[in-house]
């Protein structure tokens, strides 16, 4: 009986041995396959952020393009009209046109530019060329259809308003009143994400109505003079 009972102790304990080397083996697998699973998944993540980049990366290059490209248009045909033409208000054009190509030329620094005090001097950049477009449109235009710009009224009330509104465009970091709100976000690329302040309110109120006035009067140019002219008009209107 005693042998038997040793033998029995023996099978026992060698099935005990089985049993947890068996189960020491599963585990270790189970951990093989967990760590290979987080593995694949950290090269799938990784790529995917990869490929996001890429199309970050590829979309900014565009806009960048789009806006370089504006610049460089912008600026020849200003200086084309300052030195190649005799039209009336070429002064007011070329200037015009400088201007829009340094507003598109603040564009495309903006979307490779980044940090918050780069952003914040960019955005008060573009905000100010954008306000300076505006006025400097009303008073070409009134120059080429009525003679001297600061003659006529809305001129001159455009110019108060311009004066008023500029101060607090060339402070925009320091308040709220521009922009209620100025949140840097970093996809697609650099950029605030803004809320619009009671002076950002004058402010467009004062461009879309100033595009307004002068496409009013080149229209009007339009309709009273002749064929000749008609076609100049027409195109600065549209553009």
């Amino acid at each position: 009986n005693k042998n038997i009972r040793t033998e029995n102790n023996i099978r026992i304990s060698t099935k005990s041995h089985y049993t947890v080397g068996v189960e020491s083996l599963i585990e270790q697998l189970s951990k093989l396959k967990t760590k290979r699973q987080a593995s694949t998944s950290h090269t799938r993540n990784l790529n995917t952020v990869q490929e996001r980049m890429f199309f970050e990366n590829q979309l900014a290059v565009a806009y960048g393009g789009v806006y370089a490209g504006t610049a460089v248009l912008t600026a020849a045909l200003g200086w084309w009209t300052l030195t190649r033409t005799e039209m009336q208000s070429r002064r007011w054009f070329g200037l015009l046109m400088g201007v829009l190509s340094l507003w598109a030329s603040v564009s495309a620094v903006g979307l490779f530019v980044p940090g918050r005090s780069a952003q914040a001097l960019i955005a008060t950049a573009w905000a100010v060329c954008g306000l300076s477009t505006a006025l400097v449109w009303l008073v070409f235009v009134v120059d080429y259809t009525s003679g001297d710009p600061w003659e006529n009224s809305y001129v001159r009330s455009y110019a108060l308003v311009y004066l008023g509104v500029l101060p607090f465009v060339l402070t925009i970091p320091t308040h709220d009143l521009y922009h209620s709100s100025m949140l840097l976000r970093s996809e697609p690329f650099p950029h605030f994400e803004t809320g619009i302040g009671p002076v950002r309110l004058v402010a467009l109120a004062f461009t879309f109505t100033s595009v307004l006035v002068g496409t009013y009067y080149l229209l009007r140019l339009f309709v009273n003079t002749r064929y000749r002219s008609r076609t100049q008009t027409l195109v600065l209107a549209g553009g």
